[in-house]
């Protein structure tokens, strides 16, 4: 089996001190030895090549120096390897292969056997253990080159000896020191590294964590808005008591958000006496969508009291409007934050004998008759809020209708909607304009005339509030 390739055999090697006892350390975690190794070896050689050209030894240095050269590119190899295990193996097979060529040298060299000794020592005493294998290495190495190739002019028989092995220690030691350096500032990195990614890796389960809170928290939310979103078309009225009493009528009712602050009522007195209540109540979305709930229960309250025998009046309606929404939220008191109310209109049409009764809070009624269109200007008061007057009196406008008469009444989300170059908002007369030029065709092309208008207007502009127009044909 290749020791190579058996991790475990190799694993085995490095932890049974058949080397030494860092070397797993040394090939498994740093790559200090080779690169000692390495360095000695090219060092050596490399002045064993300068000391043959001085001596004109040129073919000798020549091979000298590709030596170095081939060290050089095994460095870059296990700088650029992947494989500690490659590194381990490489590094057993040579030095196993070297102290069985050396032994053979040595023996007949007793004086260089202690000479090698003494320099030993000092490596291992001045570098520690990696430097010191690092020395032999390249002793043991440059021994097995001297064998093969320069058997009649090695150095380890040269006169030079002792200079030589100096400087090539010295400039091996430079080498380690630098080398060791570098090991530790990268280790240094490493762990900083391991640190962050530990830190990224926390923050990332804790930003997970918030995500799918939010994400759950956000389907509760969206869950209940739905739901109210059918709780308030629940109490939208049917369109066949409208047919009931008008010939023609469209209704545009869009929320700005799911739920909103808009909302109508209608309500059947008898068979020619109704009422149509437009509210726009304060805010949109969820808040908008409470308050007209609470519309709901006092309209209800209301109709009661007018089945009662209460005159159907439509200032007097928006006077109880004005006077239970105040003593419901208690707006006056000075501890509450409450300001809330609606702007609305209240219509009131007798079918029998022809006439109409209207009362604004800041909802005016636009009636188109005989194709002139006329405005009953509501007025300036809002119904419920902190300076509403509970003894307001609201106008009360009666107008006689017949079948040329075609009613509108919208709540402001259609008129301030903004667009245009400059984001102006929509506006009166082009709301007006719009009745005007489109008067003559039926309310559902009246009424598809008034979205693609808005539409065309709006462009990319967003929504900026819930949108009602209700158009009532006599």
């Amino acid at each position: 089996m290749s020791l190579i390739s058996n991790k475990n055999t190799v694993n085995n090697l490095l932890s049974s001190g058949f080397v030494f006892k860092d070397y797993e350390r040394l090939f498994r975690y740093r790559v200090e030895f080779f690169n000692v190794l390495v360095i000695s070896i090219s060092t050596l050689v490399f002045v064993m090549a300068l000391y043959r050209f001085v001596n004109e030894q040129f073919i000798n240095g020549m091979v000298d120096l590709l030596i170095p050269v081939f060290n050089l590119l095994l460095l870059f190899y296990l700088r650029s390897s992947k494989s500690n295990y490659y590194r381990a193996a490489l590094g057993v097979i040579v030095l196993s292969f070297s102290m069985l060529v050396v032994l053979t040298f040595i023996v007949q060299n007793v004086m260089i056997l202690a000479w090698f000794i003494v320099v030993l020592m000092i490596a291992f005493i001045l570098g520690g253990i990696p430097f010191g294998i690092g020395i032999l290495s390249a002793i043991i190495f440059y021994s097995i080159i001297g064998i093969f190739f320069f058997l009649h002019h090695t150095i380890f028989v040269s006169s030079d000896l002792v200079t030589l092995t100096i400087i090539a220690v010295a400039i091996s030691m430079i080498a380690y020191f630098y080398d060791s350096r570098m090991q530790k500032d990268n280790i240094e990195l490493m762990d900083i590294n391991d640190f962050l990614a530990e830190k990224v890796e926390e923050r990332t389960k804790e930003l997970e964590l918030a995500k799918n809170k939010i994400e759950d928290i956000y389907q509760n939310i969206q869950e209940s808005i739905e739901y109210a979103a059918m709780i308030q078309q629940a109490i939208i009225p049917k369109t066949a008591i409208i047919k009931n009493h008008y010939s023609d009528f469209f209704i545009i009712w869009e929320p700005r958000d799911t739920v909103g602050g808009d909302i109508y009522f209608y309500n059947e007195l008898n068979e020619y006496e109704s009422i149509l209540l437009v509210l726009d109540c304060t805010g949109h979305g969820v808040a908008g969508a409470f308050v007209t709930m609470l519309t709901k229960a006092i309209e209800r309250q209301i109709m009661n009291e007018i089945q009662k025998g209460m005159e159907p009046s439509p200032s007097k309606i928006l006077r109880i409007f004005n006077k239970s929404i105040k003593q419901l939220l208690r707006p006056d008191n000075p501890h509450s934050i409450l300001n809330t109310g609606f702007d609305g209109g209240v219509l009131y049409y007798n079918k029998k004998e022809h006439y109409i009764r209207y009362s604004g809070a800041n909802i005016s009624l636009f009636i188109m008759q005989n194709g002139i269109l006329k405005i009953i200007k509501a007025n300036r008061f809002s119904i419920g809020y902190k300076r509403s007057d509970e003894n307001y009196m609201l106008s009360e406008h009666r107008i006689d209708v017949d079948n040329t008469t075609t009613l509108y009444l919208s709540s402001d989300g259609y008129i301030d909607q903004k667009g245009g170059e400059k984001g102006f908002s929509f506006g009166k007369e082009n709301f007006k304009k719009l009745l005007e030029e489109h008067h003559d065709k039926n309310l559902i092309e009246q009424k598809n005339a008034l979205i693609n208008a808005l539409k065309h207007y709006q462009g990319d502009w967003k929504r900026v509030d819930d949108m009602m127009v209700i158009g009532l044909k006599i």
